[in-house]
């Protein structure tokens, strides 16, 4: 019992040292009940981002049989917890600091970094021009490396001019983010933020423009590290992980879905991708 109330606790400051999530919360409690549009109205937030935070919620608030937003037991357990003490908030933050210094909380905030995302998504007409640079450079960096992207793969023997592989780079871009569009929606009929999701979509290609960066300072440098072609499978398996959990929190973000939901996208465009080369294009991978 007492594990299950430090969790409770635990889980309640989260919800209330997040700005958004605690205004969300307090205006439901001021007026019992309120619809999707008049939060998106209060907030000043996109859709993409509402969903997420109210699906960060979780338990502490539900709908009624009109849809309108109510708090649960529980959420007004939370507002009781919290509402007349910010001694407890500030007490819980100095107990909750050092793991969030840990080594390993860092690398994954780095690895995986939500914030860029949530970032990117809150005005994403803004951030499209950093969208369109990552794709740039990442376009460049292929047509130096003489990589051709086929999806989230490369052929490496390509023949194809440069100014076709930027081209393809681009496309790249383009089709998975359509493909995340069309998962989200026949998945789980989530259709809003088409312009968040197209920004995170670049900043998912991150990793494999790393890897391409990579192979073209060691074709530099010292080409015959090319020829181990156990590591460089290796280390292409890793940044597709990489840009798989990047695409995943991208998705998550702009479409207000779960992470492992979102992850189910990821992953499903991730076997298209490995079907197609094993179909039509498997002898001029690495």
């Amino acid at each position: 019992m007492a594990d299950e109330v430090s969790s409770d606790t635990s889980r309640f400051y989260d919800v209330f040292s997040h700005p958004v999530r605690k205004r969300i919360v307090d205006l439901i409690e001021k007026n019992g009940r309120i619809g999707f549009r008049d939060l998106k109205e209060e907030l000043r937030v996109s859709v993409g981002t509402l969903y997420y935070h109210l699906d960060a919620l979780g338990d502490l608030v539900t709908q009624d049989a009109k849809r309108k937003y109510i708090l649960t037991d529980k959420g007004r357990l939370a507002i009781k917890m919290f509402a007349s003490s910010e001694e407890s908030l500030e007490a819980l933050a100095g107990e909750k600091e050092p793991s969030s210094l840990s080594l390993i909380g860092r690398l994954r905030a780095f690895i995986l970094p939500k914030q860029l995302f949530v970032y990117v998504s809150s005005a994403p007409r803004r951030h499209i021009v950093e969208a369109l640079a990552v794709v740039a450079f990442g376009s460049w960096v292929l047509a130096e490396a003489k990589l051709e992207p086929i999806l989230l793969f490369f052929n490496s023997r390509t023949t194809a001019a440069p100014y076709f592989i930027i081209f393809e780079f681009w496309i790249t871009w383009i089709m998975v983010y359509a493909l995340s569009e069309a998962l989200s929606y026949f998945i789980y009929r989530r259709k809003e933020e088409h312009l968040g999701l197209l920004s995170g979509t670049a900043f998912s290609l991150v990793p494999l423009i790393f890897y391409a960066f990579l192979w073209f300072l060691v074709k530099s440098m010292s080409p015959d590290l090319l020829l181990n072609t156990i590591l460089w499978w290796g280390l292409l398996l890793v940044c597709q992980i990489w840009a798989v959990g990047l695409l995943s929190i991208a998705i998550s973000v702009s479409k207000g879905l779960r992470i492992d939901k979102a992850a189910v996208i990821s992953f499903l465009i991730q076997y298209l991708n490995i079907a197609y080369v094993l179909l039509f294009v498997m002898k001029f991978i690495i």
